[in-house]
């Protein structure tokens, strides 16, 4: 799944895609981190160093109250959690496509009108 991720990174900074995301992107991924950190996975200089790589990261971030009324309606339609919807919402709104590794979140959207907008990571080797 790393070298997946990385991938997608890379084709941003090379301008191959346009890496989106919704604003809460920030304090949802230093969460992570931190949690990782409380649970003494990474060090609290891992967690700086990650922080600082991904600041640097090529991002468009979108305000996330544009894209809550649309990512209700997915939330209310598929059973997603509202933070992963957001994602979809943004790429329904761009008409483009998320990239996951949430497996959870694919089996949400299967079946529904939202399945389209979201790829699991191996499916992004498919599209280089």
């Amino acid at each position: 799944m790393e070298d997946e991720t990385l991938e997608v990174l890379l084709a941003g900074e090379k301008g191959e895609a346009r890496l989106l995301a919704p604003d809460s992107i920030e304090p949802e991924f230093f969460n992570v981190l931190w949690q990782q950190h409380r649970r003494k996975n990474l060090s609290l200089d891992e967690v700086g160093e990650y922080w600082s790589a991904f600041q640097g990261t090529p991002l468009y971030l979108t305000d996330v109250h544009s894209l809550v009324g649309r990512a209700a309606r997915i939330t209310t339609r598929t059973g997603a959690i509202i933070y992963d919807a957001l994602f979809v919402a943004l790429a329904e709104t761009e008409d483009g496509v998320m990239v996951t590794a949430d497996e959870t979140l694919l089996k949400v959207l299967e079946g529904t009108p939202h399945a389209g907008l979201a790829l699991s990571l191996a499916a992004w080797e498919d599209l280089t």
